[in-house]
């Protein structure tokens, strides 16, 4: 696999060098395959009339099923059908539909379906119905086939959440859509009228939260941080810091479908927003449940997959009862070994986390949507202080979008984590080729406390709620080539060591803002480990930074004798062959460089390049700034075209990458790019 994806690299990286755009370059491998298809035909009709590709005996790879043709050898042929693609694009952002796959099917696979029985062998003819008994009924290393529907279901020891302990692979059957439901549907007559305009129902959840949801309010939690489903400073209002809201809770109430707003009282609940009585175990309704179609979330997760290398291809979670904490159920799914795969799945819908990667340790999540869950899409906790190991974890081809639905964290202050995805001592990750857009009250992509070796790459970052690409208390990242616009706070925050920022596109981000370089006013220590260096040998090369609020803000707290500030000469590396446009004019703050030194603070503005340069040579030398006029750069900002015009003076004009980024990047070529973004998701 790590040779395959090597080679790729080399050859996109020669193809980067003749074309900038990832259709060209898909079209341009599409006519090589073509070519070899066809030579290769002309060889075989060359020494026989007849070419017949047989399946070998074994276990079929990849997504080549088995086929029958009489005309084959054996009698039978080898299909190819694509499970898998590079183009984020295709996938449905909502999370209501599911990639359609074709994966082989092993020889032995334990089959479930909606109609089966656990009284069945689990066979192609005779299924299981439940996950538990397909989990029983596989080896170790075996693979189980879900047949189309959904699944109320979960892996569950004596009412409380289980775990798969075996190497497994789990998917769908060829172009068929599978769905784990965490929701069950409560009919009309499960309902009493109280005469108010609300209905009620008896509802006890004692598996919610790790087992521990009736031990502590979920309006209440423990303010120690220890749960049991939320932080206790991540639950408050939008508008106050001291009025608690229901969003700790994971109770869910869908609507024909539609997810309703839990209150805190009972006499809030009108207008179909539900209320639930933790205390006497009842849930409040404020819809008829004779006229629509009501569904109460009743399961806390999906499963714990304990089992190294297992898979998780072309399936859906959602609605499952997950909650904001970082326990088993975090989210739908909790992976707690090395070497998982997640490909063309969907986690949506669910009320805390969608999907929990205890052990990133090579784990891949590839072609997958995680959509509207209530709190992060994705979290992972890597092995940063674990002596050595290296995590080398992979989201790529994905998407990301409208996550923090439920908008925690809005006055937290020490367990912030609200994010699209949300790693932390992290050694080693890639995150390259992604659409994060939209996740509300939080950042795009988070990487927090001691990450190591992380790359943001090649991704279309837009319309985040918080800051769209976030590296924080760590070191040596690579951010290069992504397009990041109208993120709602800065477009891409840094507050780590020897980063690379280079051919970012940076349009529209309305922070104080678009680019924040600073020194955290933690430092590390024998006691803080989890703080990552202070800021020093950070680069700012070849970005295009275009829009109405300052370009970038360097700060530095100095709340302690070794925290770093800007005017220090390692602070920053290099800052150079960058393209600004500031649209609202001559007057507009481009640099903004501060540093809360005591007694004497920094803080110097720069509103033009000339200035900054004066000030901090060689900074900036070879920048290019307009600050008048219409947009120098973009083909056509308006319709949605932000690669770079050719005659513009961006065009062509970034300087050579450095070696580590060129490798980072898969290019063949050190220079001949454009100042801004080289290639992302379109």
């Amino acid at each position: 696999m790590v040779k395959v994806r090597s080679e790729w690299d080399k050859i996109r990286g020669e193809i980067f060098e003749l074309y900038h755009s990832p259709r060209l370059v898909m079209a341009s491998f599409v006519g090589l395959f073509v070519v070899i298809g066809l030579a290769s035909i002309l060889l075989s009709h060359a020494a026989s009339n007849t070419a017949t590709v047989t399946a070998s005996s074994g276990t079929l790879s990849g997504c080549a099923t088995s086929v029958s043709d009489s005309s084959a050898s054996s009698g039978t042929a080898v299909k190819f059908s694509s499970c898998s693609t590079t183009d984020p694009s295709t996938l449905d952002a909502s999370g209501a539909t599911i990639p359609s796959t074709s994966y082989a099917i092993p020889s032995g696979s334990i089959y479930m379906a909606t109609n089966g029985s656990d009284n069945n062998s689990g066979t192609i003819t005779a299924p299981v119905a439940s996950i538990n008994k397909a989990a029983a009924l596989v080896p170790d290393g075996g693979t189980i086939v879900m047949r189309g529907g959904t699944y109320r279901d979960w892996v569950n020891t004596s009412g409380a959440l289980g775990t798969i302990s075996k190497s497994v692979t789990i998917q769908a059957y060829p172009g068929e859509q599978v769905w784990f439901d965490g929701a069950d549907v409560e009919p009309a007559g499960n309902w009493t009228n109280d005469g108010n305009g609300q209905w009620s129902m008896s509802w006890n959840t004692p598996s919610f939260c790790s087992a521990k949801y009736y031990t502590v309010p979920y309006d209440a939690q423990n303010s120690n941080n220890t749960g049991p489903c939320a932080h206790y400073d991540m639950y408050y209002s939008s508008t106050s810091s001291s009025v608690v809201t229901a969003i700790s809770d994971p109770q869910q109430v869908f609507v024909n479908g539609t997810p309703m707003h839990e209150v805190t009282t009972l006499a809030a609940a009108t207008g179909g927003a539900y209320y639930y009585d933790q205390s006497n175990k009842v849930m409040y309704i404020s819809t008829d449940p004779s006229t629509s179609t009501i569904e109460l979330a009743a399961r806390p997760s999906a499963m714990i997959l304990n089992g190294a290398n297992s898979k998780v291809l072309g399936i859906g979670f959602k609605d499952y009862a997950s909650n904001e904490y970082n326990n088993s159920t975090e989210g739908a799914l909790f992976a707690g070994n090395s070497g998982d795969t997640f490909q063309n799945d969907v986690f949506t819908g669910n009320s805390g986390g969608g999907l929990g990667v205890g052990d990133p340790t090579n784990a891949v999540i590839d072609h997958s949507v995680f959509a509207n869950n209530g709190f992060d899409g994705i979290e992972s906790n890597g092995h940063e202080h674990s002596g050595g190991a290296i995590d080398d974890f992979i989201l790529e081809n994905s998407v990301l979008n409208n996550n923090n639905a439920r908008q925690f964290g809005y006055f937290c202050s020490t367990s912030c984590s609200q994010a699209g995805m949300k790693m932390a001592h992290m050694d080693g990750f890639t995150v390259t080729n992604n659409i994060i857009e939209n996740n509300q009250n939080a950042h795009g992509v988070w990487c927090d406390e001691a990450c190591t070796n992380g790359k943001y790459i090649y991704n279309l970052v837009e319309n985040n709620g918080k800051s769209g690409l976030f590296y924080e208390i760590s070191s040596t990242g690579i951010i290069a080539s992504n397009m990041v616009i109208g993120n709602h706070n800065w477009g891409i925050r840094v507050g780590s060591a020897t980063t690379e920022v280079y051919n970012n596109t940076l349009l529209n981000n309305t922070g104080t803002e678009q680019l924040w370089i600073y020194d955290d006013a933690r430092s590390p220590s024998a006691s803080a480990t989890d703080v990552g260096p202070d800021t020093y040998n950070v680069s700012v090369v070849n970005n295009l930074i275009s829009g109405s609020v300052p370009a970038a803000w360097a700060y530095g707290t100095n709340q302690t004798a070794t925290d770093t500030y800007p005017a220090l000469s390692n602070f920053f590396s290099t800052i150079d062959y960058n393209a600004y446009y500031q649209s609202s004019g001559s007057g507009q703050l481009l640099w903004d460089w501060q540093s809360a030194l005591s007694p004497t603070p920094i803080q110097n503005y720069y509103y033009n390049v000339s200035n900054f340069t004066a000030a901090h040579p060689p900074f900036d030398a070879h920048s290019i700034y307009v600050d008048s006029g219409s947009d120098p750069f973009f083909v056509d900002v308006a319709a949605g075209n932000y690669n770079v015009r050719s005659g513009s003076p961006a065009y062509k004009a970034a300087t050579a990458l450095p070696s580590d980024v060129q490798q980072a990047l898969g290019l063949g070529s050190a220079t001949g790019y454009s100042i801004g973004a080289i290639s992302w998701p379109k």
